[in-house]
């Protein structure tokens, strides 16, 4: 398997304008990048986002397990709202590693990928993060993806 990084430059900004009554904020990380060459027809291309904060939904927030507790601080959770391929919406597969906390979320793009892409995550944080403390929703720009996330590309051999 090869595995392409998607590092930086990912663009972010919040999605609708502060309000200090939010609790939570949407922010989009939106990245370019060129199909990888070399490429054979229906050869297996997947996108993979591995996290230890991040979710699909709300009903997966991890409150009440063993690890929330007073003796053990865990970062507050981050929910997947939407990804998107050039535009199109992508059905995304968990998969919890049972060795550690992480979240491995992926999904084949083989089939949609073009020779020039755009890749959309948009994502909701709860008030209490670093760029949203102080009462108020900060106009600063959202976390850093790679402060929490990690986006590859593994192309099969």
């Amino acid at each position: 398997m090869h595995t392409i990084r998607l590092r930086e430059p990912w663009q972010c900004e919040w999605t609708r304008a502060a309000n200090p009554t939010d609790t939570t904020r949407i922010a989009r990380y939106h990245r370019y990048f060129h199909r990888p060459s070399g490429l054979l027809d229906q050869q297996p291309v997947t996108l993979t986002l591995v996290s230890t904060r991040l979710v699909t939904s709300a009903a997966q927030l991890r409150h009440g397990s063993e690890l929330d507790n007073d003796s053990v601080f865990l970062p507050r959770q981050i929910i997947l709202c939407a990804l998107l391929l050039n535009s199109q919406p992508l059905q995304l597969e968990e998969q919890t590693s049972h060795s550690n906390t992480s979240s491995q979320l992926s999904v084949r793009i083989d089939s949609a990928l073009e020779p020039y892409n755009l890749l959309e995550i948009d994502c909701e944080f709860p008030a209490s993060e670093p760029a949203m403390l102080d009462g108020s929703i900060s106009p600063e720009a959202p976390p850093a993806l790679a402060d929490w996330a990690e986006v590859r590309i593994e192309i099969d051999d």
